[in-house]
């Protein structure tokens, strides 16, 4: 019985060793430079193709409201807490004009700086909102054209107003709410 241990623990470490030497003369697969000195691409697996910048921006942007003015969405990379204050959430929106006449008046008041033919398109605004108090202040303005130049561009300090009922504003204060309650639970 002894004799069949003594067999059995010699073929273990003879199996053993057989792998340590075998794992220690197997050459690894060296990477290799490109013919140029250029690091050799990147190859990436995947059914879909890789999206456009067009694509990305259209990605970028949700449509959250609509009314007879204009389509507004947000842009969902820029939400974001206030580092000093972790009451005031910021975000950018953009308000696409869909009644023909905002862009025709626009174009009379800005028709000095706007090239040719162009007309303005949309605007992008800065908002905050102070969700303890309920209120919002928009804090820059840029109005683009539809290569999506910049026509005008201001800023302003905050001056914190009342949320309309029904608006753009105050669905936009909702998702901010929701945005707030996500980093919340997020963190536990």
């Amino acid at each position: 019985m002894q004799v069949c241990v003594l067999l059995s623990n010699r073929r273990k470490w003879f199996w053993a060793a057989g792998m340590l030497c075998m794992s220690l003369a197997w050459n690894g697969v060296q990477a290799e430079d490109s013919m140029k000195g250029q690091p050799a691409p990147i190859l990436e697996m995947g059914v879909k193709p890789k999206a456009t910048p067009q694509e990305l921006e259209q990605m970028r942007w949700m449509e959250i409201f609509a009314n007879d003015i204009a389509l507004y969405r947000f842009d969902v990379q820029s939400i974001r807490q206030n580092e000093t204050d972790p009451d005031e959430v910021q975000m950018t929106v953009q308000a696409v004009y869909t009644d023909k006449k905002i862009p025709e008046q626009m174009k009379a008041a800005y028709a000095s700086r706007l090239k040719g033919d162009r007309m303005p398109v949309c605007s992008e605004m800065e908002l905050r909102f102070h969700m303890k108090e309920e209120r919002y202040a928009i804090t820059a303005v840029r109005i683009y054209d539809q290569h999506h130049e910049v026509v005008d561009e201001s800023s302003r300090d905050a001056e914190y107003r009342k949320i309309p009922v029904n608006s753009f504003v105050s669905t936009m204060y909702r998702v901010s709410k929701k945005y707030i309650w996500f980093q919340k639970t997020k963190g536990k």
